[in-house]
């Protein structure tokens, strides 16, 4: 009898304890649930994609966010690029005029076309097969210490930059779908920022940038003569929020499109030219307000050393499209 009462005993306990386990389990499940929620943090007040690095920005209404980074129409953001005669990738810091080329698409979607001051307009076939006969040229290139290829785009497309910039081999090529992108895991870091499925083309670190319209605002309380956030040349402008909010969105929902956050973006002398006049601020501002009080924390020099920071990186966990106009969400970390 006493060992019935026993067993009855080790049944009541143990049932307990299940109990105990399950119901503990339970409130560590909903309480890490809860910390991953996605919370509504503004709107998409600007969508801006670059199909040319360092050119001027397209404003655009609505776009896809894909592994390549955003695409608006047969556009990718940052896949064609300007490379001098030995190769070199040239950017705004080489040849700030650079901003103020402008690409359009045109209406049959055949062509990239580009726009300078005093000059005429260059059409650039997408279709590489429209610009040479039999198999591509093809343009050995690095991008911040890393090998891509690129499609040359044609002798015209050369002789049109190497006249705006005044000088010779400046050439255009284009990373179509047949090139093999950027492994952003292979860059040199101080510490790990990207995983395994992140590709780029000819963008910096990330397939994508975003910033909060009220980051700028509140720079610009700061700035004697105010910046757009233009100067900053991010693809997604939220609005909404409070300002530098977006550094601490571990994951960002906008439309069917989830993003996440890599880093924040370290700013350099490109945000000093003007985009409206491709003229460089003789006062390097905004960098030179930002840099007093816009730091990294001391543990995380290795990362961004000294430069000042303003937006974040992202890259990609699920492709969707996403317009102007939509809500935001993220999880905050």
């Amino acid at each position: 009898m006493s060992d019935l009462l026993s067993n009855h005993k080790r049944l009541i306990i143990g049932g307990l304890a299940a109990c105990a386990t399950v119901t503990t389990g339970f409130l560590l499940y909903r309480s890490l649930r809860k910390k991953q929620e996605f919370i509504e943090v503004g709107k998409v007040d600007q969508i801006y994609i670059y199909p040319v690095k360092s050119c001027r920005a397209m404003s655009v209404q609505h776009g896809d966010c894909t592994k390549r980074g955003l695409k608006y129409d047969v556009l990718t953001d940052r896949h064609w690029l300007v490379v001098n005669e030995e190769n070199q990738f040239t950017t705004i810091k080489r040849q700030p005029s650079m901003v103020l080329i402008t690409p359009s698409l045109s209406e049959d979607g055949r062509y990239l076309l580009l726009d300078a001051p005093e000059m005429t307009t260059l059409k650039v076939p997408i279709d590489v097969s429209d610009v040479s006969e039999g198999d591509p040229k093809i343009v050995d290139t690095r991008v911040w210490g890393q090998d891509i290829q690129g499609v040359y785009c044609g002798q015209e497309a050369e002789d049109w930059l190497s006249k705006y910039f005044k000088g010779s081999g400046y050439k255009l090529i284009h990373a179509n779908s047949k090139v093999a992108l950027r492994d952003a895991t292979g860059m040199k870091r101080a510490r790990p920022i990207a995983k395994k499925g992140d590709l780029l083309a000819y963008q910096d670190d990330a397939a994508f940038m975003l910033m909060s319209q009220d980051s700028v605002d509140d720079l610009n309380e700061k700035l004697d003569n105010p910046v757009s956030a233009r100067n900053f040349r991010p693809n997604i402008v939220v609005s909404g929020c409070s300002a530098y909010s977006e550094d601490n969105w571990k994951f960002i929902k906008i439309g069917g499109a989830i993003l996440r956050h890599m880093k924040c973006d370290e700013r350099c002398l490109v945000t000093t030219v003007d985009p409206e006049t491709g003229i460089a601020s003789d006062s390097r501002e905004p960098i030179t307000t930002l840099k007093k009080y816009r730091k990294c924390k001391e543990e995380d020099k290795p990362l961004y050393k000294d430069s000042p920071l303003l937006g974040v990186h992202l890259g990609i966990d699920q492709e969707g499209s996403l317009s102007v106009g939509d809500t935001v969400y993220a999880v905050c970390q």
